[in-house]
């Protein structure tokens, strides 16, 4: 994963669908821990969904890469 990426939000087993799971956005930044919760070891993706979600914080763990930037 890389500034430039394009991806989305992986299904979780269990959980109902929601519209997030059709969103497709890019990779702005990433960042190590954040405001809330200062984990030095928690590495996040800033990933521009749209223009009301335009800098949200990501697990890496919860996005998956569908096209990758050069």
């Amino acid at each position: 994963m890389k500034v430039g990426d394009l991806v989305r939000v992986k299904p979780l087993r269990g959980w109902p669908e929601s519209a997030e799971e059709d969103w497709v956005g890019i990779i702005m930044d990433f960042r190590i821990g954040d405001s809330h919760k200062p984990e030095p070891d928690c590495r996040y993706a800033v990933v521009f969904w749209n223009e009301k979600f335009p800098q949200e914080e990501e697990y890496l763990d919860q996005i998956e890469v569908i096209s990758e930037s050069r």
